[in-house]
């Protein structure tokens, strides 16, 4: 599934603020839209507190396994229908070749918009009217809050995709210049925070599923989904046993902060998904094994090597792989075991080369921390005051995730850096036996003993 945002306070805006041909009552039009349409939520309602977020509730106690949503096809803005419109032909004859496919879906909305006989009008009108949230639409200082954060570099690639996107549809579709770039970037938010990714007759499809994409996200998920063929709707089924007046809530996956927060808007105070990148220098065109070294890591500039890892120790095998071949100051191939693996990452190789390795990723990952403004003491320290503002509060918490990752790798390299330096003997019997400090990394530590010889 791709996830949804949980949607923006009406009354937040940021750059932009579509244009709205909705009634005071656009929800009651919507609901009603859906229903004669022949969708089912009789069990759902929709949650708006003054100044919060809206979301789903149980209107009545709920079973688990019980169906509590149905949307027949005919609601759901799938891609297909896209392709079908008016518009999606226009872009086919012109030949423009768009960064991302969900443009289309973004297109599709803007010219609906123009339409005030649209079938999709009561749909369109309760969308966010702006996405203050997102980080995309983030002002200079709001942007200084992610300071050596990764999610700059997420937040650039994104705009730039965009308008690349919107560059070449307006060079490409007559009538499309009437559109702003703010209006399109408003679109794709709204396509990116919404659809939802099911298989319809077996094939793999995207689509906008207007009231299932009002479910905010938790884990573990109240609900799961999926596209019922012989009914020929979507079908959302509960979970677990729900009480009246309870949230509802979906999963939008499991994603480190910074996915959540540059995509979504949001960020969990506790994630074990958190995510943060290490960038390792490049060490030119003359070391032994460039080559090697070229097709270990996962991407480079002229500068660097980044990779992006979690404290799930299997994330950092190409880090760590890097690492070996980049110390390595004698023939890999001389080395007494096999060290390249089937997805060309490297075993350890011997104490020395393994102890090299680990200092050089402490080094990183100390260069990275002190990109920051804060330390992780000072965010918890920010995180338990009352004056942050939502979007101050999420930026923290994703910060915080990345800084805590570094931590991790810096404290696995003193930890173990150690223990690596014992005979195989000894390492066998601390293995076994690991203190309180060395727990968190055992699976490390594991997996060095067995590789490394004697």
């Amino acid at each position: 599934m791709t996830c949804r945002l949980i949607p923006s306070p009406i009354s937040r805006l940021s750059h932009y603020r579509k244009p709205s041909y909705a009634a005071p009552d656009s929800m009651q039009i919507f609901l009603r839209w859906l229903r004669e349409a022949g969708a089912h939520f009789s069990l759902l309602g929709i949650q708006s507190p003054r100044g919060g977020l809206r979301g789903v509730q149980a209107r009545a106690p709920i079973r688990q396994g019980e169906v509590v949503l149905r949307a027949p096809l005919r609601c759901i803005l799938t891609a297909d229908t896209v392709q079908e419109s008016e518009i999606a032909r226009r872009m086919a004859d012109s030949g423009v070749q768009l960064v991302n496919q969900q443009s289309k879906f973004a297109v599709f909305l803007l010219w609906e918009m123009r339409n005030p006989d649209s079938w999709w009008k009561p749909y369109i009108d309760i969308l966010p009217a702006s996405f203050a949230d997102v980080p995309l639409f983030f002002n200079a200082n709001e942007l200084a809050w992610l300071n050596g954060s990764s999610s700059l570099e997420l937040i650039r690639q994104t705009r730039q995709c965009l308008l690349e996107d919107y560059t070449r549809l307006r060079n490409s579709i007559r009538g499309f210049d009437s559109f702003s770039y703010d209006e399109f970037q408003w679109a794709r938010v709204a396509v990116a925070t919404r659809i939802f990714a099911f298989e319809i007759d077996g094939r793999q499809t995207q689509g906008m599923v207007p009231f299932a994409d009002l479910l905010n996200h938790r884990k573990p998920a109240q609900v799961d989904y999926a596209f019922n063929n012989d009914a020929r709707c979507f079908q959302m089924r509960s979970l677990t046993a729900l009480r009246a007046g309870e949230a509802v809530h979906d999963s939008y996956g499991r994603k480190c902060n910074s996915r959540y927060f540059v995509n979504y808007g949001f960020a969990m105070l506790e994630n074990q998904a958190n995510e943060a990148v290490i960038s390792i220098p490049t060490p030119g065109i003359h070391h032994p094994y460039q080559a090697l070294l070229a097709r270990v890591a996962e991407a480079a500039d002229s500068s660097t090597c980044n990779f992006r890892v979690s404290t799930d120790i299997e994330s950092a095998r190409r880090l760590l792989s890097f690492l070996r071949i980049l110390s390595a100051d004698g023939s890999l191939s001389g080395t007494p075991r096999p060290v390249v693996a089937h997805d060309v990452c490297i075993s350890p190789i011997n104490r020395r080369n393994e102890t090299s390795a680990l200092d050089a990723l402490a080094d990183a990952c100390v260069r990275t921390l002190r990109t920051f403004n804060t330390s992780v003491a000072e965010d918890e320290a920010l995180l338990q005051t009352s004056h942050l503002s939502t979007n101050h509060r999420h930026a923290v918490m994703m910060r915080r995730g990345e800084k805590k990752v570094l931590h991790h790798y810096t404290r696995m390299a003193q930890v173990c850096s150690p223990f690596i330096q014992h005979p195989k003997m000894a390492r066998g019997a601390m293995v076994r036996t690991l203190p309180p400090a060395a727990v968190p990394f055992a699976p490390y530590l594991k997996r060095v003993h067995a590789a490394l010889p004697d």
